[in-house]
């Protein structure tokens, strides 16, 4: 499989070569910046007001947060969101 390289020289590739790291770089870069959903700008609203867990792949994936905030913000949206489960349980509950 011919792919064309950002050099323009077209190099052949087969189909069982690793391809993640590419793909990593390309995740994480756009033009040499940070694509905004990997930003903590996003990333952190995302856990904590819309997406809860599901938000913890961009967080992991991003960049920005280093290796010893990671695990503990997890166990923050955790938490967090646990509580949120419990209060909804005892709201439903009451009705």
């Amino acid at each position: 499989m011919a792919i064309k390289e950002k050099t323009g020289v077209r190099t052949e590739r087969h189909l069982t070569d690793d391809f993640s790291s590419d793909l990593e770089y390309n995740m994480f870069k756009e033009d040499g910046n940070i694509k905004w959903y990997l930003k903590p700008v996003s990333v952190v609203p995302l856990l904590f007001f819309v997406l809860g867990p599901v938000g913890l792949p961009p967080f992991y994936k991003s960049p920005k947060f280093s290796k010893a905030l990671k695990p503990v913000l997890t166990l923050v949206v955790i938490v967090y969101k646990s509580c949120l489960i419990f209060a909804s349980l005892q709201i439903a509950k009451e009705l």
